[in-house]
């Protein structure tokens, strides 16, 4: 069960989330503003560790979800030309995916 506090970090991250998702979407996508997004997502997720006590699972998961994300990113700024571009766009767009599940899943949680 989630805390007052919790459950509104766990709205704030969804909705970032979404936001970087609908970026990612856009043609043509700012990946200087991507990059920016997900390095502000990956301080606020860092912020709101401590206050996760219940939920070890998803916090690694989340922890390995944005590590991944990162490392996508630097993959998708390297392949902007390439072939391989759509592809590496794909496993980002999948990852957002997982993470907004999480960020729901632990929100059902609460209700």
């Amino acid at each position: 069960m989630l805390h007052k506090n919790e459950d509104k970090t766990y709205r704030v991250l969804l909705e970032r989330l979404e936001d970087l998702q609908k970026e990612i979407e856009k043609t043509p996508c700012d990946w200087v503003l991507v990059k920016k997004s997900l390095n502000e997502l990956l301080i606020f997720w860092r912020e709101m560790l401590h206050l996760e006590q219940d939920s070890v699972r998803i916090v690694a998961e989340m922890n390995r979800l944005f590590r991944l994300l990162e490392t996508d990113l630097l993959i998708l700024q390297v392949s902007l030309n390439s072939l391989n571009f759509q592809q590496r766009l794909a496993n980002f767009q999948q990852r957002l995916g997982q993470g907004i599940g999480y960020c729901k899943l632990m929100l059902a949680q609460n209700e």
